[in-house]
């Protein structure tokens, strides 16, 4: 029998630093309503009658999935669905910008290609046959497309927002508790470079509020950061 090379002395969860292990523990007991109730008090949740029926997540990816299951257009049985897909698609995102009537005109005029193109969906090959979701938006190549500083900072939220993955949110009625959990690491930061090389950046928690309250509306949301220690510094 070959002899270890490395004696395992510790049982792992004593010096574990794998975040998705520890929230995924911390998922698993708040599926038991009673921690559930424990946990929103220890955090002095403002709003403990919205969550009597609270649903938990963990890796809580909304924006993306919801965009997959409404403007999915594999499944559209006949041109026109998929002509009214693409259009609804192009119309949030006009909303979600909050374009001006000039901007949402040009934008209307180019075709999915070159509509994908401007926002850099999809890189190097973006799609002739849908609009693509703004988790798929490059800055690489929107950056060129958009010279209005103010317009390419929302396309970044935006675009941030997408990919936003909370490690566990707790839903309730019109209410929501957003936990990341960062053992070791620090809160990220997303950041992107303008055509004039200026850079725009975000926290990641700033990009959850703004996806909560803005896009998604749910305005009474809490946000807890966990951790050992002190990320405020």
């Amino acid at each position: 029998m070959r002899e270890r090379i490395i004696e395992m002395e510790k049982d792992y969860y004593k010096f574990c630093r794998e975040e998705r292990n520890i929230t995924a523990i911390l998922y698993h007991a708040l599926l038991r309503r009673a921690n559930l109730k424990k946990f929103l008090s220890l955090i002095s949740c403002k709003n403990l009658g919205s969550f009597e029926e609270a649903s938990i997540y963990s890796e809580y990816a909304y924006l993306r999935d919801w965009w997959n299951e409404k403007f999915r257009t594999k499944g559209a049985t006949t041109e026109e669905k998929k002509i009214e897909v693409n259009k609804k698609a192009r119309e949030l995102i006009f909303c979600l910008l909050g374009l001006s009537d000039e901007k949402r005109e040009n934008l209307r005029a180019k075709n999915k290609l070159d509509f994908n193109r401007y926002f850099g969906a999809g890189a190097q090959n973006p799609s002739p046959d849908y609009i693509q979701m703004p988790a798929t938006w490059s800055d690489k190549y929107y950056k060129e497309s958009i010279e209005d500083d103010c317009l390419f900072e929302k396309v970044c939220k935006l675009k941030w927002a997408f990919k936003a993955q909370p490690d566990i949110v707790v839903i309730g009625d019109n209410a929501a508790v957003c936990v990341e959990a960062k053992w070791d690491s620090r809160v990220a930061k997303y950041k992107a470079k303008n055509k004039n090389g200026e850079e725009f950046s975000c926290t990641q928690t700033s990009i959850q509020e703004y996806m909560f309250r803005s896009v998604l509306g749910i305005k009474e949301t809490e946000f807890i950061l966990l951790s050992k220690t002190d990320r405020s510094k």
